[in-house]
């Protein structure tokens, strides 16, 4: 399920509010992420304060305090005072007092921390004043007219759908900070989407295409003399040579991409071929998955090690060193407050 979805099921399991770091290390534990990625804690936050910004009034979650989530149902009265409630999390190192902090991060490191707590500071005062705006808002209630029926604190899913839209509340991530850092998130999760597009390429490509991607990919990390040794059905054999220092290595890229798993025995044959070439390091790239045998065997103690790379990992070395992308720059501009602090007020 989604960063968003699988926040909802922990809050409802919870029943209290629960800071975001909190959410995504049950929901990884859980194993409720289709998707965790490199960053998982920055993606769920940026998840939940995206709907949050939502002026739908769809958004089934709401957030109590910077970094702290609860659901929306959970607006009641006579829940009001769980809302207030946050789970005790240890503070990070920007929250620690200034002295602990000056024993241990240079100068530069203060400044940014320093710089992260006006932000968040601004952060708060504007969630207060638009709290505070609300309020005033609100028309008084006249003394004549009845109280209408209250509705109780639990209710139907039906019902929270129909629940009126809270006003908007500003999140973390409206800072120029927290957007800066939701951007370098959906970065993130471009890289990884590209990436398994790749490797959903990869397996389409017939013998003699994937050949020609192994040698762009050899020649662009340094390897020289590239030679196709053997090559039938799906499977193939190259050789190439690098330089370590004084001394020239010789690789060994074997091509498995039959649908049989490759088992322990293959690698062992691949340790055979290793000596027939004089290599002195082996790759194999299979499609179809390694079994234990051949895991354990690859890594065996004492022995050369055997890497091994599937689709997935393919295409993350094709990224790395630009080989079939075509990538995008994108600059972003943001005040520099150390340029600004020095002039003075």
């Amino acid at each position: 399920m989604t960063f968003y979805e699988a926040a909802i099921e922990i809050l409802r399991a919870a029943g209290r509010p629960l800071h975001y770091k909190k959410i995504t290390e049950i929901a990884i534990k859980r194993g409720l992420l289709s998707h965790v990625g490199k960053t998982p804690e920055l993606t769920m936050s940026t998840r939940l304060n995206q709907e949050i910004r939502k002026d739908d009034g769809t958004a089934l979650v709401v957030c109590t305090r910077p970094g702290v989530f609860a659901l929306r149902a959970w607006q009641d009265d006579s829940v009001a005072d769980a809302i207030e409630e946050t789970v005790n999390l240890e503070p990070d190192a920007e929250d620690a007092p200034a002295e602990e902090q000056s024993e241990v991060e240079p100068p530069a490191e203060r400044r940014r921390l320093r710089r992260r707590r006006r932000l968040r500071r601004q952060v708060e005062q504007e969630q207060r004043a638009a709290r505070a705006q609300s309020a005033e808002e609100e028309p008084e209630a006249d003394p004549e007219e009845e109280p209408e029926d209250v509705a109780p604190a639990v209710t139907s899913p039906s019902a929270e759908a129909e629940r009126p839209a809270l006003p908007p509340r500003r999140g973390p991530t409206d800072s120029p900070l927290g957007r800066l850092e939701e951007l370098h998130t959906l970065v993130a999760e471009l890289r990884a989407d590209a990436e398994a597009d790749i490797a959903r390429r990869l397996t389409q490509l017939s013998t003699d295409a994937l050949v020609a991607l192994v040698r762009a990919l050899l020649g662009s990390t340094g390897h020289t003399r590239i030679q196709l040794e053997r090559s039938e059905g799906r499977a193939a054999l190259l050789t190439a040579r690098t330089h370590v220092g004084l001394s020239e290595r010789t690789a060994l890229i074997a091509l498995r991409l039959g649908a049989e798993a490759l088992d322990a025995d293959g690698v062992e044959a691949l340790r055979d071929t290793m000596l027939e070439f004089g290599a002195h390091e082996a790759t194999v790239i299979t499609f179809a998955g390694a079994t234990d045998g051949a895991l354990e065997e690859s890594a065996a103690i004492g022995r050369i090690p055997i890497l091994l790379l599937n689709a997935p990992l393919l295409a993350q070395r094709l990224v790395e060193h630009q080989i079939g992308v075509h990538a995008v720059p994108v600059q972003t501009i943001q005040a520099d407050d150390d340029f600004f602090e020095s002039l003075g007020s």
